[in-house]
Order: structure tokens, then C-alpha cells, then sequence
């Protein structure tokens, strides 16, 4: 084994030579070549496109299709400059290249690091034994369903894994079961999010502290050296919730968090949005075959006959439902028919202040949330809040003529949103709260149980919380939904935006507009992200040459 390593090595040795030798020969060749501004400019073309791409959440392009665009783009060039240029801002390690696919260095390392963390990440975890853990089990899952004993026995068995499951199946229930018996079994366990609302909520959940995955990794640095592989380090076990939203240098940043003794549990329903950072991991990971993944299938928060669990199952599947319009006869998901925007308005108003606290007995304060596709525009939040807030408060809200700095921004009873973190006053980017006391020189808002008072100075954080984005509404639930959705709407209607709205509803769900619009919404699936984590989790090592493209 020793000497099978050394050979290894060596070889790893003379190819790192046989590479700087190339770079040396190259570099040399450069500076007797007259400047090529044609192959220049190919260069910088070539960077360009991989930048704009990662900005759209590709960590890679393959490379023929880079090929063939430069040569649609560039046609004064020919296919010999073409592929010269790629060549050398390859030996120049200005970008990369895998699997006929071209990357930024950052890229590939980031996924690079990833993959290979993934097989040392808690290898010197011993499993717990079998009665053991049944003992655990048993005494921690009184209340879980055999679905979800099964997933917290492969979970507590795993160095790494991934729960997943739709809006609930129990994902959170099984999280908190899981957590209490990893503690009995003697781990550290830290429960974390991708942003300050999820985690609020898991902590709510589990009755246990959780923080963002930014402050987990701000707190604890550690440098990583020879002798983590043998000093006896306590176990500890990193569980993140929403990890579908992570982005692929957030994703590094956590897998080199983690220890040889650390186990690893991402939590996170792949149909829902995107990161909004480059990458897929979460997604990739899933689809990869490499760690274990439970999927739980089994509906707590609405039956399985729901209409909005069926109306989700059917858009993940890329089929619009069939809803029914209010009053024909009694859903959990309705479709109110507009044909223009401004009757789409007029009918999200009424919904939210009228017809929907009329018929439910729901509280347009507490109760009622409108998601929107975007902040700008006839149907963005930044409309629709103050629409509402009119409706709301027509005796005490003044005209756009007559309102002046002296009206607060705020008035007691105003549905408001965080739209930062703020650790000092413990409140964080997305959490929705109540006014209920306002000053000349505060505010104070009541987020769940707790009171929070915001001096002038601050309170630019907060903004009305009647109607919000559908992304920022990730994580987050909410007893009655309004989604509108229009054509004017269609550079952000997709699939998966479409599927994480309706899942926020737990008791109603209310669409307001265009049957055109969601159907194009639903046909418009933008889950394809070109990324090269798969292929570096892959046991083969075959890695592209620009000969072999050639």
C-alpha cells in the first residue's frame, strides 16, 4: 500500500513538472510572437462568455458549443485561432477544461473541492450500532410515521446524505427527531439555513437554536492540518434545511467546515427555486447516485387529496390543473379568471382586504399573503403593497399629494417585512411581523412571540409586507396565498417559480389572471443549470484535453 502511494506521488510529481515545463516553453514562445490582437480578442471573448454565463448560474460551458458560438460570432476568424486561443488561456490556466466542458478556475476548484471532501467528510465516524439506534429510535420517534423512522435510521447511519421531500411531508418533524437522537448518541449537532428566515423557522421547529450557514462558517474557523487524523475530536453533525438554496462557493465553504468527524445532512425539496448564486448542488448532488438520499412522500399539512397538493404534484410534473373558479364548490385552490392587469389588481386587492377575511374569517394583517413574480410593474409588490394598504386603511391613509414626512411610513396594525439580517436585534431577511406601536422616533414590530423596537435610524430594514416576492417567500409558510400571474410577468414565470409559491399555502391557495400565463409558466422550465459537479463526483478521473476536442 506504502509503495503503491509513493508511485502515486512521483507520478503526480513528474506531471506537475511536465506541466510547468509546457507553461515555460509557452510563456517563451509568447514573448518571440508579435501581439495577435485577433487572438486577443478571441481571448478575452472567450473569459467573457464564461463569466456571463456563471452570472446565469452555469459553473461550465461545454465546449463545443463555446466552438461553435465564437465561430458564429467571430467569423473573420478562423477554426485554427479559435482553438488557439482556447489552448493557451488553458496552459495559461486562465480557464479550465473537463469533460469537453470549459470552466473559471474558481469554478472548477470549487466543485473539484466538493467532491473530494465528500469522500473524507466523516470517515472516522464509527456507525452506530443497530440496537442502538433502534433503541433510539424508539425512544426519540414516538410520533413518526414508519416512513420517517426509516429515514432517520439511514440519516443517523450516514457520514453524509440528503432528506428531501415536498412542503409537508414531514421533512422538519423528521429533522427534529433525528437531531434529539444524534445528541443522545453524543454528537454536537448544528442546525442551520441559507438564509435568517429558514433557520428561524427550524429553530421554531425543533425547539432548538439554529443559525445561517454565514454565521456557522463566519464563527468557526478552523485550519485543517496533519493532525485532525489523529487527535480524537468530538463528533459533531452539520444539518442544513433549505439546502436547494445554496449556491455552489457557499456549498464549498460548508464542505470545508466539515471534519473527518463531522456528519453531514442536507434537507431540501430540488423543485423548488434555484440558488441565486451559481451552481445546482444541492440538485446534483441528489441526482449524482453518491451519498444516500431518503425521500419522503407522505402529506401532513394537506391530505393527499388537496387541491393544492394536487395542483402542485400535477405543475412539478409539468401539467397545468385543472382549478376551479370561488364558489362553484368548495377547494383548497382556487383560479379567478382576469384579462388585463389593472382587473387583476383591482381583484388582488379585494381578495386580500374583503371577499377572502369575509368568507375564511382570515386576518388581512396576519393571515393573508400575496406573492408576486416580481417587485416592479402594475403587478409587482412595490404596486400592489400600496394598493392594499389603501384598501386597508382608507379613512386614515392619505393621497400621494397630501402625504408628507410628517406621516410615519408605519401605523399600528401594518403587516411589515425584514428585508436584512439584523443579528443584533435578532431578526432576519424575510421574517413578516406586526406593527403595533409607533413614535416620532421608533417603531415596534411583533415578530411571532417577541417584540422588536426599531429606532429611526433602522427602521429603513423594513419595508410593507402585504405583498412580497415569491422568492424571497422560500422557506416560508403562510395560512392563505394570493399569487397573480400575467403575461407582462413572463421573463420570471417558471416552473419552479410557479410550484414554490403554491406550496407556501397551507390552508388556501388563490390564483388571480391569465390561463395563457399559467400555462406558459408551467411550460417554461428552467431546472437545466450546465454544471460540472456530477462528473467530478464520478469515479473516473478521464479528464478532456484540447487534443482530444481537436
Amino acid at each position: 500500500m506504502i509503495a503503491h502511494k509513493r508511485r502515486l506521488f512521483l507520478a503526480l510529481i513528474f506531471r506537475i513538472i511536465d506541466a510547468g515545463l509546457s507553461l515555460l516553453r509557452h510563456a517563451a514562445t509568447r514573448r518571440n510572437q508579435p501581439a495577435n490582437d485577433s487572438l486577443l480578442k478571441l481571448k478575452m471573448a472567450v473569459i467573457a462568455l464564461l463569466q456571463q454565463a456563471l452570472a446565469q448560474g452555469h459553473t461550465c460551458l461545454q465546449l463545443k458549443e463555446t466552438l461553435d458560438f465564437l465561430y458564429s460570432r467571430h467569423k473573420a476568424a478562423s477554426q485554427v485561432e479559435v482553438m488557439s486561443a482556447i489552448k493557451q488561456l488553458i496552459l495559461c490556466g486562465d480557464i479550465r477544461c473537463r469533460n469537453e466542458c470549459l470552466f473559471l478556475p474558481k469554478s472548477a476548484r470549487a466543485e473539484e473541492t466538493i467532491a473530494h471532501r465528500l469522500n473524507y467528510i466523516g470517515h472516522r465516524l464509527h456507525k452506530i450500532n443497530h440496537p442502538y439506534l433502534e433503541n433510539l429510535i424508539n425512544a426519540e420517534g414516538t410520533e413518526l410515521k414508519d416512513e420517517q423512522r426509516v429515514a432517520v435510521s439511514v440519516l443517523a447511519s450516514s457520514s453524509v446524505a440528503i432528506l428531501t421531500g415536498g412542503p409537508g411531508t414531514g421533512k422538519t418533524m423528521t429533522v427534529k427527531a433525528l437531531t434529539a437522537l444524534l445528541e443522545r448518541a453524543g454528537y454536537h449537532v448544528y442546525l442551520t439555513a441559507p438564509t435568517g428566515r429558514a433557520a428561524a423557522r427550524l429553530a421554531e421547529a425543533t425547539g432548538r437554536p439554529a443559525q445561517t450557514l454565514h454565521r456557522l462558517l463566519h464563527n468557526n474557523h478552523r485550519q485543517h492540518s496533519l493532525k485532525d487524523l489523529f487527535v480524537n475530536r468530538s463528533r459533531e453533525a452539520v444539518i442544513v434545511d433549505e439546502a436547494s438554496m445554496f449556491d455552489l462557493f457557499l456549498a464549498e465553504r460548508l464542505v470545508q467546515f466539515c471534519t473527518s468527524r463531522t456528519k453531514l445532512i442536507l434537507v431540501g425539496d430540488v423543485h423548488q427555486l434555484h440558488p441565486v448564486g451559481p451552481g445546482q448542488v444541492f440538485r446534483d448532488l441528489l441526482e449524482s447516485g453518491h451519498i444516500p438520499v431518503v425521500t419522503l412522500t407522505h402529506h401532513f399539512r394537506q391530505s393527499e387529496q388537496s387541491s393544492i397538493t394536487v395542483a402542485a404534484r400535477q405543475i412539478k410534473s409539468g401539467i397545468t390543473p385543472d382549478l376551479i373558479s370561488p364558489g362553484e364548490t368548495k377547494s383548497e385552490c382556487y383560479f379567478i379568471e382576469a384579462g388585463n392587469v389593472f382587473e387583476i389588481q383591482q381583484l388582488v386587492v379585494n381578495v386580500a382586504t374583503h371577499s377572502m377575511p369575509k368568507r375564511c374569517g382570515a386576518d388581512p394583517h396576519r393571515d393573508i399573503q400575496v406573492l408576486a413574480p416580481m417587485h416592479k410593474g402594475p403587478l409587482g409588490t412595490i404596486t400592489l403593497n400600496r394598493l392594499i394598504r389603501f384598501a386597508l386603511y382608507q379613512k386614515t391613509v392619505k393621497t400621494k399629494e397630501e402625504t408628507q414626512s410628517s406621516e410615519p411610513a408605519f401605523q399600528p396594525n401594518d403587516r411589515v417585512l425584514q428585508t436584512r439580517n439584523n443579528y443584533h436585534l435578532g431578526v432576519f431577511n424575510g421574517e413578516c411581523g406586526i406593527v403595533i406601536e409607533t413614535t416620532g422616533k421608533s417603531v415596534t414590530v411583533k415578530f411571532g412571540d417577541r417584540c422588536v423596537t426599531y429606532h429611526q435610524n433602522i427602521t429603513a430594514d423594513l419595508t410593507h409586507g402585504y405583498a412580497i416576492t415569491i422568492h424571497r417567500s422560500q422557506g416560508s409558510e403562510y395560512p392563505f396565498v394570493i399569487i397573480p400571474i400575467h403575461e407582462s410577468q413572463s421573463v420570471m414565470l417558471t416552473r419552479e417559480l410557479l410550484y414554490t409559491a403554491l406550496t407556501r399555502g397551507k390552508k388556501m391557495v388563490v390564483l388571480i389572471g391569465s390561463q395563457h400565463a399559467l400555462a406558459q409558466a408551467i411550460s417554461n422550465t428552467r431546472s437545466h443549470r450546465q454544471t460540472g459537479l456530477k462528473s467530478f463526483l464520478a469515479p473516473s478521473n478521464n479528464i478532456s484535453t484540447m487534443k482530444r476536442a481537436a
